[in-house]
């Protein structure tokens, strides 16, 4: 076989694969009919993943995906043609030689396929992606690697561009892809430029998965401000955050460097929510559940007053940020007059120059009542 580039990348990345599972992901689109080293790309693929196999671990798992190989214009072309299975050589080797190049170049969902399918071992995986272009089916590799990433799965994407131009799009989408997930990216053009990019990598040691816990109530009323405990990297932009379920929207957080434990305040709606530690704004790496429950509040005040009179207005309820004791027109959405209850129990008010009946509300956060009670407001 000629002296390819991408042989020897492909060769000398599978030896930094070290889970137990991994998805092979090849690009089978029109482009490799191209030819490199006098020989078309998809041969050289072929050749490629026959050296590979030769040296693949037996302990390890491997899977095949191919995009782009049956149908043109078709950026759902994706297939899995070997699902993560011990390797049998022939079978494998077979499945690559049959493909047939003519479509489109669909990587991000088919890095999202890989991804997926390798999620149901709960073992940490390796997507080996080899493309020869850049993204042509208007997905945003990036995106889908911090998504991925953002919904806990578990998985590593190294990235060969094969004989794609440095700088241009397809090699920092490419690179990008690599970075997001952990992985390496090197791109294969020439021998110089492959010595160079070998050396890098070679450089670079695997880095230990960092490790965080959390510490906090199983529940907490709506609007607190609860205590959370925390061990992990201690990094300059790691928060402790709580959101919406199953990697969904983060709503209130706090950075790490503000304490141990630090103060985070719980949403105002009651609901299932979680805890997330949150290393270097990238990747949630610590979990907890958490419930929110509802809260209660109280208030004590005299039943009257006369017009332009102070009053003193005892409550119990959540002292969140922004809580308030408003004094309203019964009927009326908007208020007459109001105070912070934070640092203030009793808080002060000053009844309003008109009688009528009124009452008196604790506002959570601003945006929700819980508690009321009435007052006549009299002539003096």
């Amino acid at each position: 076989m000629k002296n390819s580039s991408i042989l020897t990348t492909l060769v000398f990345l599978t030896s930094f694969v070290h889970a137990e599972n991994a998805m092979l992901v090849l690009d089978a689109s029109g482009s490799m009919w191209g030819t490199l080293e006098n020989q078309s790309k998809i041969q050289i693929a072929r050749e490629t993943v026959a050296e590979v196999l030769k040296t693949w671990p037996q302990t390890n798992a491997l899977g095949l995906v191919a995009y782009g190989h049956r149908r043109k214009g078709d950026c759902a072309d994706i297939e899995t043609l070997l699902p993560v299975a011990p390797v049998n050589t022939a079978t494998f080797q077979a499945s690559v030689d049959a493909l047939n190049p003519k479509g489109m170049t669909p990587i991000s969902a088919a890095v999202q396929h890989a991804a997926l399918a390798l999620k149901s071992s709960e073992q940490k995986a390796t997507v080996i992606l080899v493309s020869d272009g850049e993204e042509t089916c208007n997905l945003d590799p990036c995106q889908i690697a911090r998504q991925l990433e953002a919904d806990g799965i578990d998985f590593t994407a190294h990235v060969i561009g094969f004989d794609v131009p440095k700088d241009g799009v397809a090699d920092r989408q490419l690179a990008c892809l690599a970075k997001e997930t952990g992985g390496r990216y090197v791109n294969a053009k020439n021998a110089s430029e492959l010595t160079s990019a070998l050396g890098q990598i070679a450089q670079v040691k695997p880095e230990a998965a960092p490790i965080a816990t959390l510490s906090a109530p199983a529940s907490a009323p709506r609007g607190t401000l609860i205590s959370v405990a925390w061990t992990g990297p201690n990094a300059a932009l790691d928060s402790i955050e709580i959101a919406e379920l199953n990697g969904g929207q983060r709503l209130h957080y706090a950075y790490v460097k503000d304490g141990n434990p630090v103060p985070l305040s719980v949403p105002g709606k009651p609901g299932q929510y979680e805890l997330r530690y949150r290393h270097l704004d990238e990747k949630t790496i610590a979990t907890r559940p958490i419930t929110v429950s509802d809260a209660a509040a109280s208030l004590d005040a005299p039943a009257s007053a006369p017009i332009d009179t102070q009053i003193e207005v005892r409550w119990a309820g959540p002292d969140a940020e922004q809580d308030t004791i408003l004094l309203a027109k019964v009927g009326d959405d908007g208020y007459e007059t109001y105070s912070y209850v934070r640092g203030n129990n009793p808080v002060t008010l000053t009844t309003p120059s008109t009688p009528g009946r009124y009452e008196l509300r604790y506002k959570l956060r601003d945006t929700e009542v819980i508690a009321v009670r009435a007052i006549e407001v009299t002539s003096k």
